[in-house]
């Protein structure tokens, strides 16, 4: 699903606010909810999750999609049972995490 959020002269006059109120309320239904206890990964796959960051930036297109794919994958084995990872979180992840590596 994208959402596009428009500054208020592109909409021709249009109340924006809410606008921008469905948009952020329509994201946050796709954000999985976090964990309470926090998610301890073994150092090798935390390792192996902070090269793939930095290759995902250098990446471009399908090449970007499959390091974000692989590293769904990985990071699923150590998610409890049930628990949903999409490769849209884990491209989130990556951007937010982008200035603290």
């Amino acid at each position: 699903m994208l959402i596009a959020l428009t500054s208020r002269g592109e909409t021709g006059g249009a109340d924006t606010s809410q606008d921008d109120r469905l948009a952020r309320h329509a994201i946050a239904a796709y954000i999985p909810v976090m964990l309470c206890k926090p998610l301890e990964l073994p150092p090798e796959v935390a390792k192996a999750f902070v090269r793939d960051m930095k290759l995902f930036f250098k990446a471009t297109g399908h090449e970007a999609d499959e390091i974000a794919a692989k590293q769904a994958w990985l990071l699923k084995n150590h998610l409890p049972r049930g628990a949903k990872l999409r490769i849209a979180d884990i491209k989130e992840l990556f951007h937010q995490m982008r200035d603290h590596v």
